[in-house]
């Protein structure tokens, strides 16, 4: 079947590839040319994930591209479920050099979403994904969380067979964990929020130890599991000790002997990026 498209399709896909672009031109053409130097040597390793997003080199229907003349296996694009639509999702498919989805999913439960402040809902994040498939993406991986306060093992399984059902060869599960200062920990302060129990957060990471060998996905990193072949590059550099980049607010980046990491705060982080 064919898919139409409109103008704003085209400038919806290139207006996120341009956030992207701002985030990361004025470091690259600037004077900083550590950071320049880096990213040309990350492309030539097969470690960077934003080649194909709006900044140097020539141009294409929605804009500039980075091109340093090579062609990283991941070219990755981190999004949430309600940033994607299907004209968008094809734009990034079709007109972009990305070929690698990252979906924030966190859970197919509508309960657990609320419970965790997510815009989404479940089948929002349902419908992402089949629009993400059908739109061309076959490297998907979706993010999801275990350890939520209130989650029973049997809500954490339903989870995992829903993800099942859809043959996303990447999936990144993590324990969610309350930190300082935020809403889970003054929910916590104020004895609104207990939690989960040392018993059935282990069950949940049992289980998914399970599920993932019984499905056939390696164990490839503690919190990573994926079909052969389908390992991510960039949460195995973490590991190896090679520098890495990171772009966007509160994103780290590692240089080879120091490390370093953006403001968290979004307004802040846009501001700075818009006085250059």
């Amino acid at each position: 079947m064919e898919t139409r498209t409109t103008d704003a399709g085209v400038d919806r896909a290139a207006a996120r590839l341009g956030e992207i672009q701002r985030a990361v031109g004025e470091v690259v053409v600037g004077q900083d040319r550590l950071v320049e130097s880096m990213l040309v040597a990350l492309v030539c390793r097969g470690h960077v994930l934003l080649e194909g997003v709006p900044g140097i080199g020539h141009r294409t229907q929605n804009g500039p591209y980075f091109d340093y003349h090579h062609s990283p296996a991941d070219t990755l694009d981190k999004v949430n479920p309600d940033d994607l639509d299907q004209e968008y999702l094809h734009q990034l498919r079709h007109n972009t050099k990305i070929n690698r989805l990252s979906i924030g999913v966190q859970s197919f439960n509508d309960t657990i979403l609320k419970l965790m402040n997510r815009r989404h809902s479940a089948d929002e994040a349902a419908n992402c994904i089949k629009n993400a498939q059908d739109a061309g993406f076959e490297n998907i991986s979706i993010d999801l969380i275990y350890g939520v306060p209130g989650m029973k093992l049997d809500d954490w399984k339903r989870t995992l067979e829903q993800f099942s059902d859809f043959q996303i060869p990447h999936l990144s599960a993590y324990h969610l964990s309350i930190e300082p200062r935020t809403v889970f920990a003054h929910f916590q302060k104020k004895g609104k929020l207990s939690p989960i129990p040392e018993e059935e957060s282990s069950a949940q990471f049992e289980y998914l130890m399970k599920f993932a060998l019984d499905k056939a996905y390696d164990h490839y990193e503690i919190s990573n599991f994926a079909f052969p072949a389908y390992y991510s590059k960039h949460n195995l550099i973490y590991w190896t000790g090679e520098p890495y980049l990171g772009i966007g607010p509160s994103a780290h980046s590692f240089y080879g002997h120091r490390r370093g990491w953006n403001i968290a705060n979004n307004t802040s982080y846009i501001k700075s990026i818009e006085k250059g």
